[in-house]
């Protein structure tokens, strides 16, 4: 026979619902059997939706995560407290989730990374993030747009979930996919509470009155009463507790809902029958056996209340249908999905379950409110107005334990049991979600016992033992006697969670320096956004602990060789750590292609590249080389190599022409004094060439060209830069010098000619003829060679000397650097400088000084020898201040061989002719 089957009605008669009979089961079945088939026709026949990813340079405004235009208006869920009628649509956030199909996935990955996800997709799939981030940031990175970015953040969590999802990480069984999958649930669910929190917090707190209005102007008299609906919806809009306690047990019930998709549902495998059909198949059959009896008596009617009055069971199967059935209308209420809760109930054949559901709703008469016409209609009352009796039946059928747990747990829900929702709740969600709806319930009936005219029934004393604070709950669910509770509660992320539901910013900053000590990149990417957005919003309470957390992030993203990420995110730290972290992080890129690229995101962002390229060079300049040549061989290498390619930073700009000079020089000195002319002369060739006449051109545009020399121009520079250029020019007559004595060096003793040598013994007439040619060739060759080396003796002599008698007080002879010049070097550089200058003047002029002795005595011009000493000891030039006792022992030993040749050549020891020769 055709089973009955009821419908709830949404109105209700003198305070009863009323249950309206179908003509019978086979028409609904086929209506839900149409329903089905074109339901699964439009699946097959709908086009795959696909995803693109939007990047920076197509900015394309995402879908936003606003639930209401009036942020003071209450949620859904604040409405569903009030007593409005419910409808389908999904409670909570938008869902922003993007899908992609596995097909598609692999056709994206491929085209557009050569291979992206091939290797380790999980670990790409995770990096894809860092970028995401950083688009969501540039993309709606300003004070106005904070929540859009908000919803970006959560939109990238869901499409990386998808992304997962389509890769069908359960089956894959790695664990890296299954860690990543749990962290990406628990960020969204964060930035979701991120979302509605604060949302609602800096629109309350725009909107709020300079002064406090008392209750009395809350509810202003008129001639009709409140309704209990109005008197909560007044509370939603000024208790900001209520009203957050709400908003988080919205967002529980969304999270808890998600979670549940894809799992299997009881109307699944089950078909839409009467309730209880093998107790009742039991009854109709007691004349005859069955093959399917129940194991025990079971009871006699099947009204609802039949088995808490007859205090027998309902028949074995059935009782393992309506366990099931419980346990599945608790999940929808903790998941916030009263009428799908309401409607498994009415497909399992127990509309009076359903109604049952209903009586909590706040009453209302929108009558009230009309104006009085007479083409007005009456509209229908809304909710319950014997709520308050509804409610201590459904708090004393919480309190029965005869009935399931999962039962009581339902009504307890509903009404604020809190004992009967705790002990079904296992989870620290779960459990927080038992205890801020059981807190709503009481401040709603709270208000509305205090404000509404009307006398209700009393609520029994334990309803109101549990009006608990917020801070109160963490401190039970910390306390909690259950172990696997409390290490949740411990848990970073849900004290992550619990801080901003408290609105407790110093503590979570706090927290952060512990965290950030230990835990991953994607905790620590999340962190970092959450001080940002901190900023945003003007909540930054520590700069210095969120400039820490922002520095730990960027050091993870250092490691990545992602210069826009690094740039970007170090830009939101103060300018000295700006600095030392981007130089740090370009300090090890080498191709000129990749350091411009780097340098131009930097200024994109306001980097100062200037300091940034002069810390980079300071930083390699400075480094330690391992395995130095304490001998002074001038060995060049790997580390010498590493640190003239420095120079490069400081020579893309014009503008730095003038710090690269200054780089250059310290640099230099340095290999000078290791005795490693060649890579010094590397160093120098670093700067270009027209360098110095561009910086005079920077600083002396007008009459720059009213000077005909370097040196004469210079003068009027500022004292840093004249100095530096100096210096400059000091090392290049020293280079130029060295180098032109290596090659007279190399001509003077392997490109002389050797005489030919005639044979040994008895010569014939034609060893004779060969031995006089070659002989003639020689002297051809000694004279050609004799002139060049002339020639070139007299050029090196010109770059020697140029050393020794460096115009404007000498080689390597600088003034005072001032205080008032920009970049100004602190006065340990000035110092450190200073005495380098003084100890290779030390150093090389000696060096010099021997060199050109050894050229002279070398081409016979022993008189010259004897000038050069006049030059040493010259007060103009003061050379011999450089020289200690040892060194000018050893140039007075030379130039007494010079004497010695002298006099060998019948002249004076001043090398000019004696008497006897004249």
């Amino acid at each position: 026979m055709p089973r009955p089957s009821f419908t709830v009605d949404s109105t209700m008669d003198n305070g009863q619902w009323t249950m309206t009979p179908h003509s019978s089961s086979s028409h609904i079945s086929e209506i839900n059997l149409n329903q089905s088939l074109r339901l699964l026709s439009d699946a097959l026949h709908s086009p795959a939706k696909s995803t693109l990813r939007v990047t920076k340079s197509t900015p394309i405004r995402r879908t936003s995560l606003k639930r209401r235009t009036d942020p003071m208006t209450p949620d859904r869920s604040m409405t569903r407290a009030l007593g409005d009628t419910p409808t389908k649509q999904l409670r909570g956030f938008k869902d922003l989730s993007l899908t992609l199909n596995a097909s598609e996935f692999e056709d994206t990955t491929v085209t557009t990374t050569g291979g992206m996800f091939r290797h380790d997709p999980w670990k790409e799939a995770s990096d894809r993030l860092f970028m995401d981030f950083l688009e969501s940031m540039q993309s709606y990175g300003s004070e106005q747009q904070v929540f859009e970015t908000i919803s970006d953040f959560i939109q990238n969590c869901s499409n990386v979930l998808d992304i997962l999802k389509s890769m069908d990480y359960k089956l894959s069984g790695t664990s890296a996919a299954e860690s990543l999958h749990e962290w990406l649930v628990r960020e969204h669910a964060s930035w979701c509470l991120v979302y509605c929190l604060y949302q609602n917090r800096l629109s309350s707190r725009r909107e709020s009155t300079a002064k406090h209005q008392e209750r009395s102007h809350l509810y202003p008299e008129s001639s009709a009463p409140l309704s209990e609906k109005e008197v909560v919806l007044e509370l939603y809009r000024n208790d900001t507790v209520t009203r957050e306690c709400q908003l988080v047990v919205d967002w529980l019930e969304q999270q808890a809902s998600k979670q549940l998709e894809g799992q299997p549902l009881v109307q699944h495998y089950t078909d839409k029958t009467v309730a209880w059909e093998n107790t009742l198949h039991q009854l109709q059959s007691k004349d005859r056996s069955i093959p399917y009896a129940s194991s025990r008596p079971i009871l006699n009617k099947l009204d609802p209340d039949a088995i808490l009055r007859e205090n027998k069971p309902l028949h074995d199967l059935d009782k393992e249908d309506e366990a099931k059935l419980v346990k599945a209308v608790f999940v929808e209420i903790r998941c916030g999905r009263l009428e799908e809760a309401q409607t498994l109930c009415i497909h399992c054949g127990q509309p009076w379950r359903a109604a049952s559901l209903e009586g909590w709703r706040l009453f209302h008469d929108p009558n009230y409110k009309l104006p009085v016409t007479s083409s007005s209609e009456k509209l229908p009352v809304e909710g319950n107005p014997n709520r308050d009796l509804w409610k201590l039946v459904a708090w004393r059928l919480a309190s029965d334990v005869r009935l399931p747990p999962y039962a009581r747990a339902t009504h307890a829900a509903l009404c604020g049991h809190l004992d009967a929702l705790d002990a079904v709740c296992h989870t620290w969600s779960d459990k927080l979600w038992a205890y801020l709806r059981v807190i709503v319930d009481i401040r709603v009936e709270e208000e509305i016992r205090a404000c509404m005219p009307r006398s209700y029934i009393p609520m029994p004393d334990a309803y109101w033992k549990y009006k608990l604070s917020v801070e109160e709950v963490f401190t039970k669910l910390s306390a909690s006697d259950d172990p696997s509770i409390s290490a949740d509660a411990a848990n970073p992320e849900h004290l992550v969670q619990k801080y901003l539901i408290l609105d407790q910013i110093s503590p979570l900053m706090e927290s952060m320096i512990e965290w950030i000590k230990s835990c991953d990149a994607q905790f620590l990417r999340f962190l970092a956004h959450l001080v940002l957005f901190f900023r945003l919003i003007g909540r930054g309470v520590s700069d210095e602990i969120g400039d820490t957390v922002l520095e730990a992030y960027v050091k993870v993203l250092m490691k990545m060789r992602e210069p826009q990420l690094v740039a970007y995110y170090v830009a939101a730290l103060p300018q000295e750590d700006q600095v030392l972290l981007y130089a740090q992080f370009l300090e090890d890129i080498v191709d000129n292609k990749e350091r411009q690229l780097c340098l131009s995101i930097a200024e994109d962002v306001g980097l100062d590249v200037f300091f940034i390229t002069k810390t980079v060079v300071e930083n390699i300049r400075n480094r330690e080389a391992p395995n130095e040549y304490p001998d002074f061989h001038a060995t060049l290498t790997p580390q010498d190599l590493e640190k003239i390619s420095a120079l490069d930073w400081v020579t893309f700009y014009d503008t730095h022409y003038p710090e690269a000079i200054w780089q250059a020089n310290a640099m230099i000195r340095q290999f000078i004094a290791l005795g490693k002319v060649e890579a010094a002369r590397k160093a120098f060739n670093k700067i270009p060439i027209d360098a110095i006449d561009i910086i005079i051109r920077q600083y002396l545009p007008a009459n720059a060209e009213e000077h005909s020399d370097e040196m004469s121009a210079i003068q009027y520079l500022p004292q840093r830069v004249s100095n530096s250029i100096r210096e400059y020019l000091c090392h290049r007559a020293y280079l130029d010098a060295q180098e032109g004595f290596s090659d007279w060096f190399q001509h003077f003793h392997h490109a002389k000619p050797i005489p030919p040598v005639l044979p040994a013994g008895e010569v014939t007439f034609t060893e004779r003829v060969a031995y006089d040619h070659r002989k003639a060739q020689y002297k051809t060759d000694w004279e050609r060679w004799k002139m060049a080396m002339q020639h070139q003796t007299k050029t090196v002599k010109a770059q020697l000397f140029n050393v020794l008698m460096f115009p404007a007080g000498g080689w390597l002879v600088d003034g005072q650097v001032t205080d008032e010049e920009i970049p100004t070097p602190d006065e340990e550089e000035n110092q450190r400088r200073r005495l380098q200058m003084e100890n290779l003047r030390k150093l090389c002029i000696p060096q010099v000084v021997v060199l050109l002795v050894s050229l002279m005595q070398s081409m016979g011009e022993h008189d010259q020898c004897l000038q050069l000493a006049d030059i040493v000891v010259s007060e103009r030039y003061k050379l011999y201040k450089v020289y200690t006792p040892q060194k000018l022992g050893e140039l007075l030993k030379k130039l007494c061989e010079s004497v010695h040749d002298l006099v060998c050549q019948r002249k004076d020891p001043w090398g000019f002719p004696t008497t006897d020769e004249l």
